[in-house]
């Protein structure tokens, strides 16, 4: 009943926002999905769920309704408990996600950690897709030496092209970083932040 409640999106963020605060995240999956909708029938561009629980299941839901939102050019999922669940799908969605998206935000969610590697894979993919995903944020994400092998594979490859790549605030080992840098020697990644 939020449509019909003339409630808008930033209302509806700021109400969950409070539930957060509450200590009722884990009440809120069904209402993050109609804010993910809500964003999208308003045609905002930037739908900001920064700090909101999107785990699985309300990941899906999200996911769902941003795939067919022409106009996202950014997905902001800054603190948002997404873990070893919610790569593929998000994966999945980055790999052939909306034409006009450009840049995704997922900092501060340790739990996707060793998991990563899939959404190096879908950087690629969006690349092969012919999309516009130009800028991904992933710092405090726990990525690993294992998950940043894949990357590298694809940097060497020349299959990520991006004009940024942040993996600040990582458990990256020094070896790795330096693998990282030498992979992108053909400037694939323009800033390669670690």
């Amino acid at each position: 009943r939020i449509g019909a409640a003339g409630i808008k999106a930033e209302e509806l963020n700021r109400l969950l926002g409070d539930a957060v605060g509450a200590g009722l995240s884990h009440k809120l999956g069904p209402a993050i999905g109609k804010l993910a909708r809500l964003y999208a029938s308003e045609g905002r561009g930037i739908p900001i769920l920064a700090n909101l629980p999107v785990a699985a299941p309300a990941l899906e839901e999200v996911l769902s309704a941003f795939s067919t939102h022409k106009s996202l050019c950014k997905l902001i999922l800054k603190g948002c408990e997404l873990d070893a669940d919610g790569v593929t799908p998000l994966a999945a969605f980055l790999s052939a996600g909306p034409p006009r998206m450009y840049e995704a935000y997922l900092n501060g969610n340790p739990l996707i950690g060793a998991h990563a590697a899939p959404l190096f894979e879908a950087l690629a993919a969006n690349r092969r897709a012919g999309l516009s995903l130009s800028a991904v944020s992933m710092p405090s994400c726990g990525v690993t030496d294992d998950a940043a092998a894949a990357l590298a594979r694809l940097l060497e490859a020349g299959e990520v092209s991006l004009v940024e790549l942040n993996l600040k605030d990582n458990p990256l080992s020094e070896a790795m970083k330096e693998t990282l840098h030498k992979a992108n020697a053909g400037g694939y990644v323009q800033s390669l932040q670690l």
